[in-house]
């Protein structure tokens, strides 16, 4: 763990824009084997993760236009993704040599990682997607043990338990981002994480993060800035009852609480939005 004498916040929640948000719910429910409920009269529904944190899936009329920047990678208890092909996904890019590891689109299109049992433990590189031009994900190692752990508030695999009726599990929350190291390490500094980066490697992590219910908060290279909101972003809790100190670190404030909100939205150094709540909020 991080120097926590200036911890500004933790890790609250995550969030997903859906065009049909009952179904994207859905989805992720069925995908993680997670409870889904309705979360109010404005459409929006919670994926029950754990460790009391939240994948609020809200609706919003406006449609994906750009690969998603903000995924989650999943472990996968075989090798083969069908589970999830059966539940909605779509294969954007199979296992290679190289790259160890599927990148699946869920029924919105938004990419994720999903990785095959033990091949994390065998191999340097991340779930990342390939080498690209501009348009796509660079291919990076992160800054992990060589275990890659899944949480351990995630259910545990019994020994000789058939692995196509267990869920996948979430290992890392990823990023894209154009500094990698800066934006990780400001994240670790306001959250009292640890900040990693292998020598030599672009990406880099966060590890520890209170309230993270993955082992791993990974920052991935792109070369490409952030142009419009992020279709996924995340929520923290506060220590102060203002974000001041947040803006005095670097975040920026786009709006404050109203009749509607009671919490402030933000944006990182690096132009990611997040919403930050004060510590007595429900």
């Amino acid at each position: 763990m991080g120097d926590m004498s200036d911890v500004l916040c933790r890790f609250r929640d995550l969030c997903l824009d859906a065009n049909d948000a009952a179904a994207l719910a859905a989805f992720w429910g069925r995908v993680l084997d997670r409870p889904v409920e309705a979360a109010d009269d404005a459409g929006g529904y919670r994926v029950g993760l754990l460790g009391g944190v939240t994948l609020w899936v809200d609706p919003v009329p406006e449609p994906r236009t750009v690969r998603t920047r903000v995924h989650l990678d999943l472990r996968l208890a075989a090798a083969d993704p069908g589970p999830l092909l059966a539940a909605g996904a779509r294969v954007v890019r199979e296992p290679t040599a190289e790259l160890p590891w599927w990148v699946l689109a869920d029924p919105e299109g938004n990419e994720f990682c999903a990785t095959p049992p033990m091949t994390r433990a065998s191999s340097p590189q991340p779930a990342s997607s390939p080498q690209p031009a501009s348009s796509e994900r660079p291919e990076s190692a992160l800054p992990v043990s060589p275990e890659w752990p899944v949480s351990p508030d995630w259910p545990a695999r019994p020994q000789g338990a058939n692995p196509v009726a267990l869920p996948p599990a979430p290992i890392d929350l990823v990023v894209d981002a154009v500094d990698p190291a800066a934006i990780a390490s400001w994240w670790a500094s306001v959250t009292g994480g640890d900040f990693g980066q292998d020598p030599g490697m672009a990406a880099a992590g966060v590890s520890d993060v209170p309230g993270l219910p993955f082992p791993l908060w990974v920052f991935n290279p792109v070369r490409e800035p952030k142009t419009v909101k992020n279709r996924c972003h995340w929520d923290v809790t506060m220590v102060d009852a203002t974000p001041m100190r947040l803006v005095s670190a670097g975040a920026r404030i786009v709006r404050d609480p109203d009749a509607d909100i009671d919490w402030w939205v933000m944006l990182d150094p690096e132009g990611n939005e997040f919403c930050a709540f004060p510590p007595d909020s429900a």
